[in-house]
Protein backbone atom coordinates (compact mmCIF):
# COMPACT_ATOMS: atom_id res chain seq x y z
CA UNK A 1 0.00 0.00 0.00
CA UNK A 2 1.35 3.41 -0.97
CA UNK A 3 1.38 6.55 1.10
CA UNK A 4 -1.55 8.90 1.58
CA UNK A 5 0.84 11.79 0.92
CA UNK A 6 -0.23 13.72 -2.20
CA UNK A 7 2.24 13.45 -5.09
CA UNK A 8 2.65 14.58 -8.65
CA UNK A 9 1.14 11.94 -10.98
CA UNK A 10 2.91 10.55 -14.02
CA UNK A 11 0.67 12.62 -16.25
CA UNK A 12 -1.00 15.91 -15.29
CA UNK A 13 -4.56 15.95 -14.06
CA UNK A 14 -6.74 18.05 -16.36
CA UNK A 15 -9.71 19.65 -14.61
CA UNK A 16 -12.44 21.78 -16.20
CA UNK A 17 -12.49 25.44 -15.26
CA UNK A 18 -15.62 24.94 -13.15
CA UNK A 19 -13.79 22.56 -10.80
CA UNK A 20 -10.75 24.84 -10.53
CA UNK A 21 -12.94 27.86 -9.82
CA UNK A 22 -14.89 25.85 -7.24
CA UNK A 23 -11.60 24.90 -5.56
CA UNK A 24 -10.68 28.57 -5.21
CA UNK A 25 -14.09 29.47 -3.80
CA UNK A 26 -13.96 26.71 -1.17
CA UNK A 27 -10.49 27.41 0.22
CA UNK A 28 -12.05 28.75 3.43
CA UNK A 29 -13.80 25.44 4.21
CA UNK A 30 -13.14 24.22 7.75
CA UNK A 31 -13.22 20.62 6.50
CA UNK A 32 -11.02 19.01 3.82
CA UNK A 33 -12.82 18.25 0.55
CA UNK A 34 -11.64 15.49 -1.77
CA UNK A 35 -12.52 14.54 -5.32
CA UNK A 36 -12.68 10.75 -5.50
CA UNK A 37 -13.51 7.92 -7.86
CA UNK A 38 -14.16 8.13 -11.58
CA UNK A 39 -13.69 11.90 -11.80
CA UNK A 40 -10.04 11.51 -10.82
CA UNK A 41 -9.59 8.78 -13.42
CA UNK A 42 -11.21 10.95 -16.09
CA UNK A 43 -9.01 13.93 -15.17
CA UNK A 44 -5.99 11.64 -15.45
CA UNK A 45 -6.97 10.84 -19.04
CA UNK A 46 -8.09 14.39 -19.79
CA UNK A 47 -11.67 13.31 -20.51
CA UNK A 48 -14.71 15.61 -20.28
CA UNK A 49 -16.15 15.68 -16.77
CA UNK A 50 -19.91 15.34 -16.37
CA UNK A 51 -20.07 13.60 -12.98
CA UNK A 52 -17.92 14.27 -9.94
CA UNK A 53 -17.88 12.68 -6.48
CA UNK A 54 -16.75 14.75 -3.50
CA UNK A 55 -16.20 13.47 0.03
CA UNK A 56 -15.66 15.34 3.26
CA UNK A 57 -15.47 14.15 6.90
CA UNK A 58 -18.83 15.65 7.96
CA UNK A 59 -21.40 18.18 6.80
CA UNK A 60 -21.75 16.94 3.21
CA UNK A 61 -25.32 18.20 2.76
CA UNK A 62 -24.39 21.66 3.99
CA UNK A 63 -21.39 21.67 1.66
CA UNK A 64 -23.63 20.63 -1.24
CA UNK A 65 -25.97 23.55 -0.56
CA UNK A 66 -23.03 25.95 -0.59
CA UNK A 67 -21.74 24.49 -3.88
CA UNK A 68 -25.22 24.77 -5.40
CA UNK A 69 -25.30 28.46 -4.47
CA UNK A 70 -21.84 29.03 -5.95
CA UNK A 71 -22.75 27.29 -9.20
CA UNK A 72 -26.32 28.63 -9.26
CA UNK A 73 -27.54 25.05 -9.42
CA UNK A 74 -30.00 22.81 -7.60
CA UNK A 75 -29.35 20.59 -4.61
CA UNK A 76 -31.09 17.36 -3.65
CA UNK A 77 -30.53 15.47 -0.40
CA UNK A 78 -30.21 11.84 -1.52
CA UNK A 79 -29.74 10.25 1.90
CA UNK A 80 -30.04 12.48 4.97
CA UNK A 81 -29.02 9.69 7.36
CA UNK A 82 -25.78 8.97 5.50
CA UNK A 83 -25.25 12.66 4.70
CA UNK A 84 -25.30 12.41 0.90
CA UNK A 85 -26.54 15.14 -1.46
CA UNK A 86 -26.40 15.87 -5.18
CA UNK A 87 -25.82 19.16 -6.96
CA UNK A 88 -26.94 19.67 -10.55
CA UNK A 89 -25.63 22.74 -12.34
CA UNK A 90 -25.28 24.06 -15.87
CA UNK A 91 -21.71 25.03 -16.73
CA UNK A 92 -20.04 26.34 -19.92
CA UNK A 93 -18.95 22.73 -20.58
CA UNK A 94 -22.46 21.33 -20.10
CA UNK A 95 -24.54 19.83 -17.30
CA UNK A 96 -22.48 18.87 -14.24
CA UNK A 97 -23.61 16.47 -11.50
CA UNK A 98 -21.72 16.51 -8.20
CA UNK A 99 -22.42 13.95 -5.50
CA UNK A 100 -21.26 15.17 -2.11
CA UNK A 101 -20.98 12.63 0.70
CA UNK A 102 -19.53 12.19 4.14
CA UNK A 103 -16.79 9.56 4.47
CA UNK A 104 -18.09 6.03 4.15
CA UNK A 105 -15.71 5.09 6.95
CA UNK A 106 -13.75 6.68 9.76
CA UNK A 107 -11.15 8.34 7.54
CA UNK A 108 -10.21 8.93 3.93
CA UNK A 109 -7.86 5.94 3.70
CA UNK A 110 -10.55 3.51 4.83
CA UNK A 111 -13.09 5.22 2.57
CA UNK A 112 -10.83 4.70 -0.46
CA UNK A 113 -9.87 1.15 0.50
CA UNK A 114 -13.51 0.09 0.69
CA UNK A 115 -14.19 1.18 -2.90
CA UNK A 116 -14.39 -1.20 -5.85
CA UNK A 117 -11.21 -0.99 -7.94
CA UNK A 118 -7.81 0.53 -7.37
CA UNK A 119 -8.11 3.15 -10.11
CA UNK A 120 -11.34 4.31 -8.48
CA UNK A 121 -9.61 4.54 -5.10
CA UNK A 122 -7.56 7.60 -6.01
CA UNK A 123 -8.33 11.02 -4.57
CA UNK A 124 -7.43 14.65 -5.03
CA UNK A 125 -7.50 17.30 -2.31
CA UNK A 126 -9.54 20.19 -3.68
CA UNK A 127 -6.92 22.53 -2.16
CA UNK A 128 -4.23 20.94 -4.39
CA UNK A 129 -5.99 19.66 -7.52
CA UNK A 130 -2.71 18.96 -9.31
CA UNK A 131 -1.61 16.31 -6.79
CA UNK A 132 -2.73 12.69 -6.55
CA UNK A 133 -3.51 10.67 -3.42
CA UNK A 134 -3.12 7.01 -4.42
CA UNK A 135 -2.84 4.58 -1.50
CA UNK A 136 -3.60 1.44 -3.56
CA UNK A 137 -1.37 2.31 -6.52
CA UNK A 138 -4.29 2.74 -8.88
CA UNK A 139 -2.16 4.84 -11.21
CA UNK A 140 0.07 1.85 -11.96
CA UNK A 141 -2.99 -0.27 -12.75
CA UNK A 142 -4.26 2.50 -15.02
CA UNK A 143 -0.92 2.59 -16.78
CA UNK A 144 -1.07 -1.17 -17.39
CA UNK A 145 -4.83 -1.13 -18.14
CA UNK A 146 -5.57 -3.52 -15.30
CA UNK A 147 -8.78 -3.73 -13.28
CA UNK A 148 -7.92 -4.87 -9.76
CA UNK A 149 -10.28 -5.07 -6.77
CA UNK A 150 -9.33 -2.96 -3.77
CA UNK A 151 -9.77 -5.77 -1.24
CA UNK A 152 -10.44 -9.50 -1.32
CA UNK A 153 -14.03 -8.84 -0.20
CA UNK A 154 -14.78 -5.99 -2.63
CA UNK A 155 -16.91 -8.04 -5.05
CA UNK A 156 -18.64 -10.09 -2.36
CA UNK A 157 -19.52 -6.88 -0.49
CA UNK A 158 -21.32 -5.52 -3.58
CA UNK A 159 -21.81 -8.01 -6.47
CA UNK A 160 -22.89 -5.19 -8.81
CA UNK A 161 -19.17 -4.41 -8.99
CA UNK A 162 -18.79 -7.54 -11.12
CA UNK A 163 -20.84 -5.91 -13.89
CA UNK A 164 -19.01 -2.64 -13.39
CA UNK A 165 -15.68 -4.43 -13.88
CA UNK A 166 -16.88 -5.89 -17.17
CA UNK A 167 -18.19 -2.54 -18.42
CA UNK A 168 -15.04 -0.66 -17.51
CA UNK A 169 -12.81 -3.33 -18.98
CA UNK A 170 -14.57 -2.84 -22.33
CA UNK A 171 -14.67 0.95 -22.13
CA UNK A 172 -10.99 1.19 -21.18
CA UNK A 173 -9.91 -1.84 -23.24
CA UNK A 174 -8.42 -3.14 -20.00
CA UNK A 175 -7.85 -6.60 -18.54
CA UNK A 176 -9.45 -7.86 -15.35
CA UNK A 177 -6.79 -9.02 -12.90
CA UNK A 178 -6.71 -12.76 -12.14
CA UNK A 179 -7.97 -12.73 -8.54
CA UNK A 180 -10.58 -10.11 -9.39
CA UNK A 181 -11.78 -12.39 -12.19
CA UNK A 182 -11.91 -15.29 -9.72
CA UNK A 183 -14.03 -13.27 -7.29
CA UNK A 184 -16.40 -12.14 -10.04
CA UNK A 185 -17.02 -15.72 -11.16
CA UNK A 186 -17.45 -16.88 -7.55
CA UNK A 187 -20.01 -14.18 -6.79
CA UNK A 188 -21.94 -14.13 -10.08
CA UNK A 189 -24.92 -15.91 -8.55
CA UNK A 190 -25.22 -13.25 -5.86
CA UNK A 191 -26.57 -10.83 -8.43
CA UNK A 192 -29.90 -12.49 -7.63
CA UNK A 193 -29.63 -10.90 -4.18
CA UNK A 194 -28.93 -7.43 -5.58
CA UNK A 195 -31.53 -4.74 -6.20
CA UNK A 196 -33.12 -5.38 -9.63
CA UNK A 197 -32.96 -1.66 -10.35
CA UNK A 198 -29.20 -1.54 -9.80
CA UNK A 199 -28.67 -4.62 -11.98
CA UNK A 200 -30.86 -3.11 -14.71
CA UNK A 201 -29.02 0.20 -14.61
CA UNK A 202 -25.63 -1.48 -14.95
CA UNK A 203 -26.91 -3.68 -17.79
CA UNK A 204 -28.19 -0.56 -19.58
CA UNK A 205 -24.79 1.10 -19.19
CA UNK A 206 -23.14 -1.99 -20.67
CA UNK A 207 -25.54 -2.13 -23.61
CA UNK A 208 -25.07 1.61 -24.24
CA UNK A 209 -21.30 1.26 -24.73
CA UNK A 210 -19.71 1.24 -28.16
CA UNK A 211 -18.77 -2.45 -27.79
CA UNK A 212 -21.57 -4.20 -25.87
CA UNK A 213 -20.87 -7.46 -27.71
CA UNK A 214 -17.41 -7.62 -26.15
CA UNK A 215 -18.90 -7.09 -22.70
CA UNK A 216 -21.55 -9.75 -23.31
CA UNK A 217 -18.92 -12.32 -24.23
CA UNK A 218 -17.10 -11.64 -20.95
CA UNK A 219 -20.38 -11.77 -19.02
CA UNK A 220 -21.23 -15.15 -20.55
CA UNK A 221 -17.82 -16.58 -19.71
CA UNK A 222 -18.10 -15.39 -16.09
CA UNK A 223 -21.69 -16.56 -15.55
CA UNK A 224 -23.04 -13.02 -15.21
CA UNK A 225 -25.72 -13.19 -17.91
CA UNK A 226 -27.76 -15.95 -16.22
CA UNK A 227 -29.01 -13.87 -13.26
CA UNK A 228 -29.90 -10.93 -15.52
CA UNK A 229 -31.38 -12.46 -18.69
CA UNK A 230 -31.90 -16.13 -17.79
CA UNK A 231 -33.86 -17.07 -20.92
CA UNK A 232 -31.19 -15.54 -23.14
CA UNK A 233 -28.40 -17.25 -21.18
CA UNK A 234 -30.23 -20.59 -21.47
CA UNK A 235 -30.17 -20.53 -25.28
CA UNK A 236 -28.17 -23.25 -27.05
CA UNK A 237 -24.58 -22.12 -27.50
CA UNK A 238 -24.89 -21.48 -31.24
CA UNK A 239 -28.04 -19.38 -30.75
CA UNK A 240 -26.46 -17.43 -27.92
CA UNK A 241 -23.38 -16.66 -29.97
CA UNK A 242 -25.61 -15.61 -32.88
CA UNK A 243 -27.44 -13.23 -30.55
CA UNK A 244 -24.13 -11.65 -29.52
CA UNK A 245 -23.10 -11.35 -33.16
CA UNK A 246 -26.39 -9.57 -33.90
CA UNK A 247 -25.61 -7.12 -31.08
CA UNK A 248 -22.21 -6.61 -32.71
CA UNK A 249 -23.82 -5.93 -36.09
CA UNK A 250 -26.22 -3.45 -34.49
CA UNK A 251 -23.18 -1.66 -33.03
CA UNK A 252 -21.54 -1.58 -36.45
CA UNK A 253 -24.68 -0.19 -38.08
CA UNK A 254 -25.00 2.48 -35.38
CA UNK A 255 -21.36 3.42 -35.96
CA UNK A 256 -22.06 3.89 -39.66
CA UNK A 257 -25.10 6.05 -38.80
CA UNK A 258 -23.30 8.04 -36.09
CA UNK A 259 -22.12 11.66 -36.45
CA UNK A 260 -18.54 10.47 -35.96
CA UNK A 261 -18.60 8.14 -38.95
CA UNK A 262 -15.82 8.43 -41.48
CA UNK A 263 -15.19 6.67 -44.77
CA UNK A 264 -12.66 4.54 -42.91
CA UNK A 265 -15.10 3.38 -40.25
CA UNK A 266 -17.72 2.51 -42.85
CA UNK A 267 -15.26 0.45 -44.87
CA UNK A 268 -13.85 -1.16 -41.74
CA UNK A 269 -17.24 -2.69 -40.96
CA UNK A 270 -17.83 -3.72 -44.57
CA UNK A 271 -20.91 -1.53 -44.65
CA UNK A 272 -19.99 0.85 -47.43
CA UNK A 273 -23.13 -0.12 -49.35
CA UNK A 274 -25.20 0.92 -46.37
CA UNK A 275 -23.72 4.42 -46.51
CA UNK A 276 -24.99 4.81 -50.07
CA UNK A 277 -28.44 3.39 -49.32
CA UNK A 278 -29.15 5.10 -46.01
CA UNK A 279 -27.22 8.36 -45.97
CA UNK A 280 -30.19 10.62 -46.65
CA UNK A 281 -31.89 9.26 -43.52
CA UNK A 282 -28.78 9.63 -41.38
CA UNK A 283 -29.80 12.77 -39.41
CA UNK A 284 -33.21 11.29 -38.65
CA UNK A 285 -31.72 7.94 -37.66
CA UNK A 286 -29.25 9.70 -35.40
CA UNK A 287 -32.16 11.44 -33.71
CA UNK A 288 -33.95 8.10 -33.32
CA UNK A 289 -30.93 6.35 -31.80
CA UNK A 290 -30.06 9.37 -29.66
CA UNK A 291 -33.41 9.33 -27.90
CA UNK A 292 -33.26 9.35 -24.10
CA UNK A 293 -36.36 7.76 -22.60
CA UNK A 294 -38.18 9.53 -19.73
CA UNK A 295 -36.50 6.92 -17.52
CA UNK A 296 -33.11 8.46 -18.54
CA UNK A 297 -32.26 5.24 -20.35
CA UNK A 298 -30.69 5.69 -23.80
CA UNK A 299 -32.57 4.14 -26.70
CA UNK A 300 -29.30 2.71 -27.98
CA UNK A 301 -29.29 0.36 -24.97
CA UNK A 302 -32.97 -0.55 -25.39
CA UNK A 303 -32.30 -1.43 -29.04
CA UNK A 304 -29.47 -3.77 -28.03
CA UNK A 305 -31.69 -5.34 -25.39
CA UNK A 306 -34.22 -6.04 -28.14
CA UNK A 307 -31.50 -7.71 -30.22
CA UNK A 308 -30.82 -10.12 -27.36
CA UNK A 309 -34.45 -10.78 -26.53
CA UNK A 310 -35.33 -11.51 -30.16
CA UNK A 311 -32.92 -14.45 -30.02
CA UNK A 312 -35.24 -16.21 -27.57
CA UNK A 313 -38.17 -15.76 -29.97
CA UNK A 314 -36.13 -16.89 -32.98
CA UNK A 315 -34.90 -20.00 -31.16
CA UNK A 316 -38.48 -21.06 -30.58
CA UNK A 317 -38.25 -20.73 -26.82
CA UNK A 318 -40.97 -18.10 -26.51
CA UNK A 319 -44.41 -19.64 -26.07
CA UNK A 320 -46.25 -16.34 -25.74
CA UNK A 321 -44.69 -13.04 -26.78
CA UNK A 322 -46.79 -10.95 -24.42
CA UNK A 323 -46.06 -13.19 -21.42
CA UNK A 324 -42.34 -13.10 -22.16
CA UNK A 325 -42.33 -9.32 -22.52
CA UNK A 326 -44.19 -8.98 -19.22
CA UNK A 327 -41.71 -11.27 -17.43
CA UNK A 328 -38.78 -9.31 -18.81
CA UNK A 329 -40.32 -5.94 -17.95
CA UNK A 330 -41.02 -7.09 -14.39
CA UNK A 331 -37.56 -8.64 -14.02
CA UNK A 332 -35.71 -5.54 -15.24
CA UNK A 333 -38.19 -3.02 -13.84
CA UNK A 334 -38.76 -1.40 -17.23
CA UNK A 335 -41.38 1.28 -17.83
CA UNK A 336 -44.71 0.73 -19.55
CA UNK A 337 -43.56 2.80 -22.54
CA UNK A 338 -40.49 0.57 -22.87
CA UNK A 339 -42.75 -2.48 -22.62
CA UNK A 340 -44.92 -1.19 -25.47
CA UNK A 341 -41.87 -0.68 -27.71
CA UNK A 342 -40.38 -4.05 -26.79
CA UNK A 343 -43.66 -5.85 -27.43
CA UNK A 344 -44.12 -4.15 -30.81
CA UNK A 345 -40.68 -5.32 -31.95
CA UNK A 346 -41.19 -8.85 -30.60
CA UNK A 347 -44.45 -9.16 -32.51
CA UNK A 348 -42.97 -7.87 -35.76
CA UNK A 349 -41.72 -10.02 -38.60
CA UNK A 350 -38.12 -8.93 -39.16
CA UNK A 351 -37.88 -11.02 -42.30
CA UNK A 352 -39.66 -8.24 -44.18
CA UNK A 353 -36.19 -6.78 -44.66
CA UNK A 354 -34.92 -9.80 -46.58
CA UNK A 355 -38.15 -11.22 -48.08
CA UNK A 356 -38.61 -11.58 -51.84
CA UNK A 357 -42.26 -10.54 -52.06
CA UNK A 358 -43.03 -7.13 -53.59
CA UNK A 359 -42.77 -4.21 -51.18
CA UNK A 360 -45.51 -2.08 -52.73
CA UNK A 361 -47.11 1.00 -51.23
CA UNK A 362 -49.82 -1.02 -49.45
CA UNK A 363 -47.25 -3.38 -47.85
CA UNK A 364 -45.23 -0.38 -46.69
CA UNK A 365 -48.34 1.26 -45.26
CA UNK A 366 -49.38 -1.84 -43.33
CA UNK A 367 -45.89 -2.20 -41.88
CA UNK A 368 -45.85 1.36 -40.55
CA UNK A 369 -49.51 1.48 -39.55
CA UNK A 370 -48.91 -1.36 -37.10
CA UNK A 371 -45.46 -0.36 -35.86
CA UNK A 372 -45.18 3.42 -36.24
CA UNK A 373 -41.79 4.57 -34.86
CA UNK A 374 -41.00 1.05 -33.61
CA UNK A 375 -40.68 0.16 -37.28
CA UNK A 376 -37.36 2.02 -37.37
CA UNK A 377 -36.06 -0.40 -34.73
CA UNK A 378 -37.40 -3.33 -36.76
CA UNK A 379 -35.56 -2.10 -39.87
CA UNK A 380 -32.25 -1.72 -38.02
CA UNK A 381 -32.60 -5.03 -36.19
CA UNK A 382 -33.66 -6.75 -39.40
CA UNK A 383 -30.49 -5.55 -41.13
CA UNK A 384 -28.35 -6.74 -38.20
CA UNK A 385 -30.06 -10.13 -38.12
CA UNK A 386 -29.59 -10.55 -41.86
CA UNK A 387 -25.85 -9.89 -41.49
CA UNK A 388 -25.68 -12.47 -38.70
CA UNK A 389 -27.50 -15.09 -40.74
CA UNK A 390 -25.41 -14.44 -43.84
CA UNK A 391 -22.15 -14.53 -41.90
CA UNK A 392 -19.09 -15.07 -44.05
CA UNK A 393 -21.34 -15.98 -46.99
CA UNK A 394 -22.70 -12.45 -47.37
CA UNK A 395 -23.29 -11.79 -51.07
CA UNK A 396 -22.93 -8.21 -52.18
CA UNK A 397 -25.81 -8.25 -54.69
CA UNK A 398 -28.17 -9.83 -52.20
CA UNK A 399 -27.09 -7.37 -49.48
CA UNK A 400 -27.77 -4.45 -51.83
CA UNK A 401 -31.30 -5.78 -52.44
CA UNK A 402 -31.88 -6.04 -48.68
CA UNK A 403 -30.64 -2.49 -48.21
CA UNK A 404 -32.97 -1.32 -50.98
CA UNK A 405 -35.95 -2.77 -49.11
CA UNK A 406 -34.81 -1.04 -45.92
CA UNK A 407 -34.33 2.20 -47.85
CA UNK A 408 -37.84 1.91 -49.33
CA UNK A 409 -39.39 1.46 -45.89
CA UNK A 410 -37.47 4.35 -44.35
CA UNK A 411 -38.25 6.57 -47.32
CA UNK A 412 -41.94 5.93 -46.75
CA UNK A 413 -41.69 6.83 -43.06
CA UNK A 414 -39.41 9.82 -43.29
CA UNK A 415 -40.02 11.26 -46.76
CA UNK A 416 -43.53 10.17 -47.80
CA UNK A 417 -45.30 9.97 -44.45
CA UNK A 418 -48.48 11.77 -45.55
CA UNK A 419 -48.65 9.72 -48.73
CA UNK A 420 -47.79 6.21 -47.49
CA UNK A 421 -47.90 6.04 -43.69
CA UNK A 422 -50.75 8.31 -42.60
CA UNK A 423 -52.57 10.03 -45.47
CA UNK A 424 -54.85 12.87 -44.27
CA UNK A 425 -58.33 11.32 -43.94
CA UNK A 426 -60.88 12.30 -46.60
CA UNK A 427 -63.71 11.21 -44.29
CA UNK A 428 -64.07 10.38 -40.60
CA UNK A 429 -66.14 7.88 -38.66
CA UNK A 430 -68.91 10.30 -37.78
CA UNK A 431 -69.32 11.31 -41.41
CA UNK A 432 -69.39 7.65 -42.49
CA UNK A 433 -72.10 6.80 -39.99
CA UNK A 434 -74.21 9.75 -41.10
CA UNK A 435 -73.80 9.11 -44.83
CA UNK A 436 -74.33 5.34 -44.61
CA UNK A 437 -76.89 5.29 -41.75
CA UNK A 438 -74.65 3.12 -39.60
CA UNK A 439 -74.37 2.75 -35.85
CA UNK A 440 -71.06 2.75 -33.94
CA UNK A 441 -69.32 -0.63 -34.04
CA UNK A 442 -66.42 -2.66 -35.45
CA UNK A 443 -67.63 -2.14 -39.01
CA UNK A 444 -66.76 1.55 -38.80
CA UNK A 445 -63.13 0.66 -38.10
CA UNK A 446 -63.18 -1.73 -41.06
CA UNK A 447 -64.50 1.01 -43.33
CA UNK A 448 -61.94 3.57 -42.12
CA UNK A 449 -59.18 1.02 -42.76
CA UNK A 450 -60.60 0.44 -46.23
CA UNK A 451 -60.63 4.16 -46.99
CA UNK A 452 -57.14 4.76 -45.63
CA UNK A 453 -55.66 1.88 -47.62
CA UNK A 454 -57.56 3.02 -50.70
CA UNK A 455 -55.93 6.42 -50.35
CA UNK A 456 -52.51 4.76 -50.21
CA UNK A 457 -53.14 2.78 -53.40
CA UNK A 458 -54.71 5.79 -55.14
CA UNK A 459 -58.13 4.18 -55.54
CA UNK A 460 -59.68 6.72 -53.15
CA UNK A 461 -58.94 10.41 -53.56
CA UNK A 462 -61.86 12.26 -52.02
CA UNK A 463 -65.06 11.94 -49.95
CA UNK A 464 -67.16 10.77 -52.90
CA UNK A 465 -64.82 7.95 -53.91
CA UNK A 466 -64.53 6.97 -50.24
CA UNK A 467 -68.30 6.64 -49.93
CA UNK A 468 -68.50 4.73 -53.19
CA UNK A 469 -65.90 2.23 -52.04
CA UNK A 470 -67.45 1.78 -48.60
CA UNK A 471 -70.94 1.23 -50.09
CA UNK A 472 -69.54 -1.39 -52.43
CA UNK A 473 -67.76 -3.04 -49.50
CA UNK A 474 -70.96 -3.18 -47.44
CA UNK A 475 -72.92 -4.65 -50.35
CA UNK A 476 -70.31 -7.41 -50.75
CA UNK A 477 -70.35 -8.37 -47.08
CA UNK A 478 -72.28 -11.59 -46.37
Amino acid sequence: MNSMIPRVPIRPLIWPDTILELAEQLTDSDQPIYIVGGAVRDAYFGLPLHDCDLVTPVGAAALARRIANLLKGDVYVMDAERDVARVLADTPAGRLSLDVAAYRASDLLTDLTERDFTFNAMAVDLRAPELLIDPLDGETDLKHKLIRRCTDHAIAHDPIRALRAVRQSVQMRAHIEKMTMHDIRANAGRLYETSPERVRDELVKILATQRPHAALRVMISLGLLQPILPEVAALPEDDLLSAVRTVEHVSSILTVISPGRTDNTASAFGLGAMVVAMDKFRPRLQSHIGLIWPTDRPHRAILQLMALVLAVKDAGGMVNVTDYADRLVAHLRLSNAERVRLLAVLRADLSIISADDPLNALAQHRFWHVLDVAGVDVVLLGLAQYLTQAGMNLQHKRWVRVLERARTLLDAFYMRHDEIVAPPPVIDGTQLMAALSLKPGPVIRELLDLVREGQVTGEITDRESALASTREYLRSKP
